[in-house]
């Protein structure tokens, strides 16, 4: 029996992707401000590989 608080094996595995996941995105992201030519757009994936990483972050504390 489970209790509460605890995650089910399956639940740690797709926390474990989506923090993955996060993290891909991150990256992407980054890569493309840093190719980006255009200063808007490249302050806007600057600011969302921030956010992906702030996400990705707060995922981390639920394997705790």
């Amino acid at each position: 029996m489970q209790s509460q608080g605890q995650l089910t094996h399956l639940e740690l595995e797709n926390l474990r992707h989506l923090i993955g996941d996060h993290g891909t995105v991150a990256n992407k992201l980054d890569a493309y401000a840093q190719a980006c030519q255009d200063p808007q757009l490249k302050q806007i994936f600057q600011r969302d590989a921030q956010q992906a990483r702030a996400s990705q972050q707060k995922l981390m504390g639920f394997l705790h």
